[in-house]
């Protein structure tokens, strides 16, 4: 502080200037802080902080170490220029000095020996600064290599995790997924097909001697879409052998096949069904007269075509010519849907003929098996326990349904005669 002011009223202009304006802005600065503090107005507080503002600014522009140095070489000059005033006596000392040893400072007097000593306190903080400095720069840059270092090494073991498990990962896909297999033209799924690999497909699936070949229409359960296949029955099971791109096996039990309901009129495309089979001359040779019978229905532009189809309850969908196999092996009830069926005034041995007509307007049944069937249902209709006025009723509805004609019916009804009269 006293330096301060020794230099606040002995320095350059420069250094006054400087020194006076920062302890006017402080003063300034102190009593504005008072005066708000006693009226509590904005002003005083904004005045304040302008003050401080420019005292900062000011101390950035220039240091106390400035202003040091700024008197040092003023003093500096002093002396020099008191120096160069006595240049006699100034050689004769240099001459003294060379030949002499120099004199302790001690013997150096007044504010000459002051300033000297000032002046190597100062170079030799300043060079064990610089020292520091530099000793803080390399310790500093070291670290830096280090870290940099550490941090390539962390990136390399990084990249290697990264590769490592890029690696196990490809491997396990590469064993989880396997290839995927070439496809072939659906077209042309049957071609692989011919009489010799048939039978060998037989032999190698031990398919039984008491078998039939049949059209798989759709099963949604099993995934299985128009392909033909071979049925069997061994014990309580009946086994279907899908033909596709590769054979395949599935079963049902027996108890669950028991019954074989109707569908009638479901869509279809006549040129698309079954293309595939009636591309291959093997299959078609064996399958060929399993395809189903189509229909067309509505008027004009709206005419759609239809198919007839036969279900394994619950979801195997079998075409007509197919389901005479399936109820040849599973023995199964024909149930007919009551949307396709009679009314419940008909009679029950009136509902059995009709479900026998339907079966043999699908090819199901031959001429000669519907005749035999409707010869069964009429005579277990003689015998059965049934009134004259109810027979007479079924009868009557068997003509009107165009089952038996009236021919039959009248030959019946002499029969009828012939038992009650006994």
């Amino acid at each position: 502080m006293g330096k301060i002011g020794n230099t606040m009223l002995h320095g350059d202009r420069k250094t006054k200037i400087f020194l006076w304006g920062i302890a006017v802005l402080i003063a300034a600065a102190l009593a504005f802080a008072v005066i708000f503090a006693l009226t509590v107005k904005v002003i005083f507080i904004i005045l304040t902080m302008l003050c401080i503002g420019c005292i900062l600014i000011l101390g950035r522009s220039s240091t106390l170490t400035d202003i040091g140095s700024e008197d040092e070489q003023t003093e500096s000059e002093n002396i020099r220029d008191s120096r160069t005033k006595e240049p006699e006596q100034a050689g004769a000392k240099q001459k003294d000095m060379l030949n002499t040893e120099p004199e302790p400072l001690d013997k150096v007097s007044g504010l000459e020996s002051e300033i000297i000593e000032q002046v190597i306190d100062k170079d030799k903080d300043k060079d064990k600064d610089k020292d520091k400095d530099k000793d803080k720069d390399k310790d500093k840059d070291k670290d830096k290599d280090k870290d940099k270092d550490k941090d390539k090494d962390k990136d390399k073991d990084k990249d290697k995790d990264k590769d490592k498990d890029k690696t196990e990962q490809e491997q396990d896909t590469e064993r989880q997924v396997p290839p995927e297999p070439e496809r072939k033209d659906p077209d042309k799924v049957f071609e692989q097909y011919n009489e010799k690999k048939l039978k060998k497909i037989l032999v190698s699936y031990k398919v039984k001697k008491v078998h039939r070949p049949v059209l798989i229409d759709l099963c949604l359960s099993e995934r299985i879409k128009q392909c033909p296949a071979y049925m069997w029955v061994d014990k309580s099971r009946a086994y279907f052998l899908v033909l596709e791109e590769k054979p395949r096996l599935f079963t049902r039990s027996l108890e669950s096949t028991i019954r074989i309901s109707y569908e009638k009129g479901a869509l279809a495309n006549p040129q698309e069904d079954y293309k595939a089979l009636r591309m291959s001359t093997a299959m078609s040779s064996v399958f060929g007269n399993l395809v189903p019978s189509y229909y067309e229905e509505g008027m004009n532009r709206q005419i759609t075509s239809h198919k007839n189809l036969y279900i394994i309850l619950p979801d195997i969908k079998l075409t007509c010519m197919s389901a005479k196999a399936a109820f040849e092996l599973l023995h199964a009830e024909f149930v007919l849907p009551p949307q396709y069926g009679l009314s419940d005034r008909a009679g029950i041995f009136v509902q059995a003929a009709y479900k026998q007509k339907v079966l043999w307007q699908d090819g199901v049944l031959t001429t000669t098996e519907y005749k035999e069937k409707i010869k069964n249902v009429l005579q277990s209709m003689i015998d059965s326990s049934i009134s004259r006025n109810e027979f007479q009723s079924n009868i009557e509805q068997l003509v009107m349904k165009q089952i038996i004609t009236r021919d039959y019916a009248s030959y019946y009804e002499e029969h009828w005669e012939k038992k009650t009269s006994r």
